[in-house]
């Protein structure tokens, strides 16, 4: 058995909630059962908690969970209101059973509200560690660059949770080349829907210091070399996490262009540039019900209509 004690703490915070989930599904079922022995079995299909229990099971993960929260609410009123009709002029006890069924399905509704409520403060919690961490300072530099590393891979975790998975990274690195942090997008975050670009892995670079240089961008860009001849994954989305963004006119911000534009063997590469006010945002978009993926899609659409802006001039 797993020692939970070093199971990362997005982990185990799904395990949790999967748990409690798993257990409050049965429980529904049961006094489902209960209810549906009380009434004529011809008039009412079995299909129809089926529908309730696969709306459920979407919400085994948090992605997009207000959604899926109004799908259950509605599969329930239509049960409930039939039900309602079923029993019309029958004796109280019976019609007991079909409220606590109405309201156990209200408490796995709240359960997945407080754990998405749960997931959003555990993201500005992490970005407060991150506004924290030191940085442009000689003493205990490089204690402080893994620090601001790994709070940036934390707050990754805790913005897409059920959505991007950590990447055991040791099989595409040979000692000379260590990213920061990698991420495989799972099934439920259509990235081209959400992102407007079909990635399927994100790569983090994270620099403790105010701007990237060019050279912490060819960094990122060798990467991408090598992702090109792996055969683990397609071309990644990458993001170069630094303290401020480099401006519009430097040399960081040009080159990028060329990057972008010059395709090699028809592979796109995109690479953002990310700072703490992004990741803010990023918080901000989930603490309101919103999609912190809308930020990547923003940075993807300005790079696109900047560089066309640029080829225009």
């Amino acid at each position: 058995m797993e020692d939970n004690d070093k199971r990362a703490p997005v982990q185990q915070f799904l395990e949790d909630y999967q748990d409690e989930l798993n257990v409050l599904r049965d429980e529904a079922k049961s006094i489902f059962m209960e209810c549906y022995d009380c009434i004529d079995k011809k008039n009412y299909p079995l299909d129809d908690f089926r529908t309730i229990e696969k709306k459920i099971e979407a919400i085994e993960t948090l992605s997009s969970i207000e959604e899926k929260i109004r799908e259950i609410e509605k599969a329930r009123g239509k049960c409930y209101r039939y039900y309602e009709q079923l029993i019309d002029g029958r004796d109280a006890n019976m019609r007991e059973k079909f409220r606590r069924f109405e309201y156990k399905i209200e408490e796995i509704i709240s359960t997945a509200k407080r754990y998405a409520k749960n997931s959003s403060k555990e993201a500005k919690s992490t970005y407060q560690n991150i506004k924290r961490c030191p940085f442009g300072e000689q003493e205990n530099r490089t204690k402080n660059a893994l620090l601001f590393q790994e709070k940036v891979c934390e707050l990754i975790d805790w913005l897409f949770v059920n959505e991007m998975k950590r990447m055991d990274l040791s099989k595409i690195e040979d000692g000379s080349q260590k990213r920061d942090g990698g991420y495989r997008v799972l099934d439920d975050f259509d990235t081209k829907k959400r992102c407007g670009f079909p990635f399927t892995h994100l790569f983090v670079e994270c620099k403790n210091y105010k701007k990237p240089s060019y050279r912490d961008l060819m960094q990122v860009f060798s990467y991408t070399l090598l992702c090109q001849e792996s055969k683990i994954f397609a071309m990644p989305l990458s993001l170069l996490i630094t303290r401020e963004n480099p401006d519009a006119n430097s040399t960081t911000w040009k080159l990028r262009r060329v990057i972008f534009k010059r395709r090699i063997e028809k592979e796109e590469r995109l690479i953002l540039f990310f700072d703490e006010k992004d990741l803010e945002k990023m918080v901000e978009y989930k603490a309101d019900g919103g999609d912190p993926a809308s930020i990547l899609k923003k940075k993807i659409e300005e790079l696109g209509n900047w560089n066309i802006k640029q080829g225009a001039d």
